[in-house]
């Protein structure tokens, strides 16, 4: 029977807390809500109108793919912390004792 494994300290984790509503995410909305306005007839010029839906299709995808690229290098750095805080403890840990055997007599 061996000794499980020795408790790891997982409060680096915090240092890599992330927001659940991001400055991206709010960014995406504002842009999908200017499309909607520029879709139902908002009073503005063609032009104008045709760059606000651009930017309401555009910017949201654009801002949304950049913050997954950022949170998933974040997730990244955190999982090699705990893998090498995790082999870490592993290594200092007390070695398991030797079974014992009876010979049959």
């Amino acid at each position: 029977m061996s000794l499980p494994p020795a408790p790891v300290d997982n409060t680096t984790r915090t240092a890599f807390k992330t927001p659940d509503i991001t400055p991206a995410q709010i960014t995406a909305a504002v842009g999908a809500i200017l499309g909607l306005l520029a879709a139902f007839g908002l009073d503005v010029s063609a032009p104008t109108r045709d760059a606000i839906a651009q930017l309401a299709v555009i910017l949201p995808s654009v801002i949304v793919a950049a913050d997954a690229l950022i949170r998933h290098g974040r997730s990244k750095v955190a999982a090699a912390q705990i893998y090498a805080a995790t082999d870490a403890a592993q290594l200092v840990a007390p070695p398991a004792p030797a079974p014992t055997t009876r010979r049959a007599k």
